[in-house]
């Protein structure tokens, strides 16, 4: 009764809103989701916008005639986010292979490192709209989270890292095992 009422007590004192690491974790994931679906969004935009180089269309012309076909670069750039979008999406749920695969991802500052790589991608065509700038923003946002985490609870990330390498292990010495078997 005495250890209830301490909790008690100590949730009194941390006041209205605390932020914890358990808060900074839902917030880097939530921001995470968020900017993998901006970044699909963003890559179906490339083929819908068309060529960013298309001249612009004279008073002859309608705009129609004028807006040339995707070219190579915004299918590959179409591709390479939602690949990255769904490997982002697979490395916060946790899957085993995806972590394995793209460990860098499961530190804070390994995100920061493609996030900004891809805010940069985003923002590299000519033309830039207000979604492009929008997508930017939140990989910048997600990117600021997660440097906040990495810098203010190193040691709680340093767990949920190892912990994540130790199920990698695991997941490895099974598929060890059962490709012994046979």
């Amino acid at each position: 009764a005495k250890k209830q009422k301490k909790k008690v007590k100590a949730e009194e004192d941390e006041g209205w809103f605390t932020f914890n690491y358990s808060l900074a974790v839902r917030l880097r994931v939530w921001t995470t989701y968020l900017s993998a679906f901006l970044l699909t969004i963003a890559a179906v935009g490339f083929l819908v916008k068309g060529d960013s180089s298309a001249s612009q269309p004279s008073e002859e012309d309608d705009e129609v005639t004028s807006r040339k076909a995707p070219q190579a670069r915004e299918y590959i750039m179409t591709f390479y986010f939602i690949a990255i979008a769904g490997i982002l999406m697979a490395v916060e749920l946790g899957h085993g292979y995806s972590q394995q695969w793209f460990l860098f991802l499961n530190y804070g500052w390994g995100k920061v490192l493609l996030k900004g790589y891809l805010i940069c991608s985003a923002l590299s065509h000519m033309d830039k709209t207000w979604f492009d700038w929008t997508v930017g923003g939140g990989l910048l946002i997600s990117c600021v989270i997660n440097m906040f985490v990495h810098i203010y609870f190193p040691e709680e990330e340093k767990n949920r890292i190892r912990n994540a390498i130790d199920k990698i292990m695991e997941e490895v010495a099974k598929r060890t095992v059962s490709s012994q078997r046979w």
